[in-house]
C-alpha cells in the first residue's frame, strides 16, 4: 500500500529537522546524552542472512567513529501488530552496528496508536524488553520562538478535528521563518495532510492559502499519482481487478482504524490477541462491529462478540 500524505509529510519534516527527535528522547529520559546535531543515516538494518529490513528513519548523534546515541524513528498512523515484531530487530541491529545506546521513537498523530505503541515489547525470560518512546498528540511542547519545525511537527501530530485549526494556523504562521522553497513545500504538505482530520471546507482552505492555485495544483498532482498507481497495478494483475482490490483494502483499513479508535475510547485498547483477530475480520464484520460496540461496557463484551464469530 502506498504511504499516505500524512506519513510522508511527517517523514519529510523529521529528515529536515532530526534534532526534534533527539530533543524528545532527552525530554523523556534525562540520562540520555547526545553531543552535537543529529544526522540522518542509512535506514537499512540488515543481518547477513534474513531479508532486508528498513526503518522509516535512522538518526545518529556524535562522531561517526563513536556515536553516543542512535535513534530508530517509525511513523505509525494505525495499529499494526507486525511492527511490534520488527521493531526489536531494528534496535538490536543498530546497537550491533554502532555499539551505542539506541532509542526507538514511534511518531503518531493518533491517540489510540500512541497507547498501543507505548507498551513495552517483551523479548523473553529475565525481563528483557524493548520500550518504545512515543511522540504523539500530547508529546510536542509549545513551539519555542524561532523554531518553525516544532510548530509544524505539533500541527502534524496534534490536529485531530476542526477545534485544532488554531494549531494549524500557528504552524502556517511559523513558515515565514523558512526559505521560500521550503515554505511553499511545507505549506502544501500541511494542508494536504491535515485536510481530512480538520474537515477543511474549500472556503477555509482558501482563507489559509496565501498563494492562489496551490490547492488546485496539489489536487491535480494527487489525481495524477493515483492514476499512475492504478495503471501500474493494472499492468501487473489486470486494471479492473487491481483497482477493486485497492479500494477494498483501503476501505478495510479505514473501518479498522475507526473500530480501534472507538474501542480505545469506550472499553480500553484491545489486547494483542484481540487486535490480531480484528485484523483478520472482513469489512462487513468490521462495519457490524462499529455499530455493535456502541453497546459495549467493557473488554469482556468485545471478547464475547469475537467468540460469537468463531
Amino acid at each position: 500500500m502506498p504511504p499516505s500524505l500524512h506519513h510522508e509529510a511527517l517523514l519529510a519534516l523529521l529528515r529536515d529537522a532530526p534534532d526534534l527527535i533527539t530533543a524528545h528522547v532527552r525530554t523523556l529520559d534525562a540520562s540520555v546524552t547526545a553531543h552535537g546535531p543529529a544526522r540522518v543515516v542509512d535506514a537499512t538494518l540488515t543481518a547477513p542472512l534474513p531479508a532486508e529490513r528498513r526503518a522509516d528513519l535512522v538518526l545518529l548523534s556524535g562522531p561517526d567513529h563513536a556515536p553516543d546515541l542512535a535513534v530508530v524513528v517509525e511513523v505509525q498512523l494505525r495499529v499494526d501488530l507486525r511492527k511490534r515484531k520488527s521493531w526489536p530487530t531494528y534496535v538490536t541491529a543498530l546497537h550491533t552496528r554502532h555499539d551505542c545506546p539506541v532509542a526507538l521513537v514511534v511518531v503518531t498523530p493518533d491517540p489510540v496508536v500512541a497507547t498501543w505503541a507505548s507498551r513495552p515489547i517483551p523479548l523473553g525470560p529475565g525481563g528483557s524488553r524493548v520500550v518504545p518512546l512515543v511522540l504523539g498528540p500530547e508529546g510536542v511542547a509549545e513551539p519555542p520562538e524561532g523554531s518553525p519545525h516544532v510548530a509544524i511537527l505539533r500541527a502534524l501530530v496534534a490536529c485531530r478535528g476542526p477545534g485544532d485549526r488554531p494549531v494549524l494556523s500557528e504552524a502556517l504562521a511559523a513558515l515565514e521563518a523558512l526559505p521560500e522553497d521550503l515554505r511553499v513545500g511545507y505549506h502544501e504538505m500541511l494542508l494536504l495532510a491535515l485536510a481530512a482530520p480538520l474537515s477543511l471546507t474549500p472556503e477555509v482552505k482558501m482563507a489559509l492559502n496565501d498563494i492562489s492555485g496551490w490547492i488546485e495544483l496539489a489536487k491535480k498532482r494527487i489525481e495524477k499519482e493515483g492514476l499512475e498507481r492504478g495503471l501500474q497495478r493494472g499492468m501487473e494483475q489486470g486494471l479492473q481487478q487491481g483497482l477493486e482490490q485497492g479500494l477494498e483494502q483501503g476501505r478495510k483499513e479505514e473501518v479498522l482504524r475507526v473500530v480501534a479508535l472507538q474501542l480505545g475510547r469506550r472499553t480500553g485498547l484491545p489486547g494483542a490477541d484481540a487486535l490480531a483477530r480484528l485484523e483478520a475480520l472482513g469489512v462487513e464484520d468490521l462495519e457490524a462491529l462499529c455499530v455493535d460496540l456502541l453497546d459495549f461496557g467493557g473488554p469482556e463484551d468485545l471478547a464475547a462478540w469475537l467468540a460469537a464469530r468463531g
